[in-house]
């Protein structure tokens, strides 16, 4: 399991860099931010360093949107419900079921976000 919590600045640069004139995170930033975290953690966990990694081709990913991280909200947190992290013979794979909460409101759920080292 992992939590974090990552401060929002009111004039982070995506909010004008999404769609004109809606000023909001982009969703897939939020699932870049799981990604990032997923990585960090395999890491720290024994795979060797200097790996590059991908959403893993063929997972099954469902993801569902139930808000939006707009300004003013400066702060947000994602959780990180492990599923798998091994060796293959291909390389390191690791998997969780995650969320993305703004304040007490989860708005984000990915399951089965998959990553496998290239």
């Amino acid at each position: 399991y992992l939590f974090l919590e990552q401060a929002v600045p009111i004039d982070a640069w995506f909010y004008q860099a999404h769609f004109y004139q809606d000023p909001v995170m982009p969703g897939s930033l939020g699932v870049e931010i799981m990604a990032q975290a997923l990585r960090s953690a395999a890491d720290t966990w024994g795979v060797p360093p200097g790996k590059d990694w991908r959403i893993k081709p063929g997972s099954s990913l469902h993801w569902k949107y139930r808000g939006q991280i707009t300004p003013g909200v400066d702060k947000l947190a994602i959780d990180l419900h492990l599923a798998n992290f091994q060796q293959t013979s291909r390389g390191w794979e690791i998997s969780a079921d995650c969320h993305l909460w703004k304040g007490s409101q989860r708005i984000y759920q990915v399951k089965n976000l998959a990553l496998e080292t290239i």
